[in-house]
């Protein structure tokens, strides 16, 4: 029975040994055709390029108005009457939640020149309800703003739609707005979460020290409030500093050991320290009716002294 040729995958020999062409030609090269390219004034606009406009923004019709009109536009939007409140949500998601305040300025302390107000008016001179409570806890602020105020409120979203935007408006945020932190946690963290040029951009700040009192605790509420002090220090943009004591009794050494760390601390510039006493209690002689502290006072709202009028009341 005669053998079979033996082919391999390129060549094919016959049997007296000699190697011919392979069966297979191969590839052809590719072409040398010169493209014609365009120029991009040229290229139809349908088409999408590699290359995308440097300034997609300045299609916008609403960039195309003076910086002066879209000024005013941006006050109207970025800069509110209330004061802004800044607090932390723990727990896996670690962000942070901003509302306004919904405590009338008549009743708010911290905007009086002296921090004062007589012992009926400091009643009701609390932020507990400016917060969105949690239903499980109300003593923690909700970790998610609920559909009604996502609608009310949506400075991050116009903040996240435009990268011009943005940069116009991040720092008149910043600067022409009032904040307020109540639980000092919140400024412990963050600097860890914020850029330094946003920190610096803060004007003015109004901040809650940790309820403290030698009778239940000493050193765990000073020590933090300490740290907190030291993180105020990256606020070097600050014109306006009120820091709110918060003995829980009033007693004087509370108040020393909540002020000593506040005078000990670099700031940028001197604070406003008011105490709030967390336990209140009715004065023996009240405080008469021609020495309110304030307009539409609870003692006499008759009697007008102005908003930013020194009271009479001790504030201790």
């Amino acid at each position: 029975m005669p053998r079979k040729r033996k082919q391999t995958e390129n060549t094919h020999q016959d049997p007296s040994g000699v190697e011919r062409r392979p069966l297979t030609p191969p590839l052809a090269p590719p072409s040398k055709k010169r493209t014609r390219t365009r120029h991009p004034s040229t290229q139809n606009p349908s088409t999408p390029t590699t290359h995308p406009h440097p300034h997609p923004q300045a299609q916008s019709p609403f960039f195309h108005l003076p910086r002066e009109i879209r000024d005013i536009i941006y006050n109207e939007i970025f800069v509110f009457n209330q004061t802004i409140h800044i607090a932390y949500v723990g727990g896996r998601n670690r962000t942070f939640r901003s509302f306004l305040c919904k405590l009338p300025e008549r009743d708010q302390f911290e905007r009086t020149r002296s921090g004062t107000l007589c012992w009926r008016c400091r009643t009701v001179s609390d932020h507990y309800e400016c917060s969105p409570k949690d239903p499980r806890n109300h003593l923690n602020v909700r970790g998610a703003p609920t559909l009604a105020e996502k609608r009310e409120f949506r400075v991050m979203a116009l903040l996240r739609a435009c990268r011009r935007l943005y940069i116009e408006t991040i720092d008149l945020l910043y600067i022409r707005n009032r904040f307020y932190i109540k639980n000092p946690r919140t400024l412990l963290e963050l600097p860890a979460y914020t850029p330094q040029p946003r920190l610096s951009s803060i004007r003015t700040l109004y901040l809650e020290s940790p309820p403290h009192t030698a009778a239940v605790s000493q050193e765990d509420p000073i020590l933090k409030w300490k740290k907190v002090l030291k993180a105020l220090e990256k606020l070097d943009g600050l014109t306006d500093l009120c820091v709110i004591l918060q003995p829980v009794y009033g007693f004087a050494s509370d108040i020393e050991a909540l002020e000593r760390p506040v005078r000990e601390t670099k700031l940028v510039v001197q604070p406003r320290v008011i105490v709030k006493k967390l336990v209140r209690m009715a004065p023996a002689n009240p405080t008469p009716e021609n020495g309110v502290c304030r307009p539409n006072c609870a003692v006499n709202p008759g009697v007008s002294l102005g908003l930013l009028g020194a009271g009479t009341g001790d504030n201790r």
